[in-house]
């Protein structure tokens, strides 16, 4: 059985992901490509509670929330002229301001506005939430895309994409295979960041009406993990059906976000994810 590979895209370069080893790959401002090799060692406790339905789901969320801050960290250090250095502290002030404001935007205002409609259903209330909470999605999406260094990195996510797709479709890994792959995959986080938005609506759906409405807030926030991780094991179940017609009409709008949040890769970008998989290849075939 072929091995499962993942990725994302980071400052001028391309995380790959299979099992515990992952390489993150960074074009540096001398052209040369420099990586970061690691390997995730689990205790075998945290190895059995990764085989339970849902909380292990929470406990991969984390440890890819944790990679992908050491990833951006690296990128920024490798691709950056100056060499900056990005303080612990630092990145820990930039992402507390940047789910503060994720919860504001995507929570709270949401539920405002659909408060406003004064609508009695709640199922057409949390419908009504959650069409606003994606179109927000999708309105955020298209607005960073404008800006040139995000476009980049929505580049190397393209990257990342067709190198994935090459392999996966047992293809040779040459130029011309991966320029001809498709910048669109199943698996992607686009498609988890709708997956997250769609579900919420049938857990809040769970939340009694009767509630202040300070209580309900809470409990959004509160069962922002649990959603999470459902939505994780939703794109999880491409890995056993990556055929299933329900499952691709179910993420079919992640897909169609895809067409924002990646972009064609030039021939150096693509250098940059193939290096990233075939060192990460490499070291499953020597463990």
């Amino acid at each position: 059985m072929k091995p499962v590979i993942g990725g994302q895209a980071v400052i001028e370069g391309v995380m790959i992901r299979s099992g515990d080893y992952y390489i993150t790959s960074v074009r540096k401002p001398d052209g040369t490509i420099t990586y970061l090799e690691k390997k995730i060692e689990n205790s075998e406790f945290i190895k059995k509670i990764k085989k339970i339905l849902f909380i292990g789901g929470i406990y991969f969320l984390y440890e890819t929330f944790k990679i992908g801050i050491e990833t951006l960290n690296y990128s920024a250090e490798a691709s950056s002229q100056e060499n900056e250095k990005i303080t612990k502290k630092e990145m820990i002030i930039s992402f507390s301001i940047a789910f503060i404001l994720a919860i504001g935007i995507f929570v709270i205002l949401p539920y405002y506005l659909t408060d406003l409609l004064k609508l009695r259903s709640s199922f057409v209330f949390n419908l009504v939430d959650g069409i606003i909470k994606i179109v927000f999605l999708t309105l955020y999406i298209f607005a960073i895309s404008l800006f040139k260094d995000v476009r980049r990195v929505f580049e190397y996510h393209g990257a990342e994409h067709k190198v994935v797709n090459t392999y996966e479709r047992e293809r040779k890994l040459d130029l011309d295979n991966i320029k001809s792959s498709s910048t669109l995959h199943l698996r992607c986080g686009t498609n988890f960041l709708f997956l997250v938005m769609a579900v919420s609506i049938i857990f809040f759906m769970m939340i009694p009406s009767s509630l202040p409405t300070i209580t309900k807030i809470i409990l959004r926030i509160i069962l922002i993990p649990l959603i999470a991780s459902a939505s994780f094991e939703i794109i999880r179940l491409f890995n056993k059906f990556p055929n299933n017609i329900f499952l691709k009409i179910l993420v079919s709008p992640g897909l169609l976000l895809q067409y924002i949040t990646t972009k064609q890769p030039d021939e150096m970008q693509i250098e940059v994810a193939l290096h990233s998989l075939n060192r990460v290849l490499m070291l499953i075939e020597n463990k």
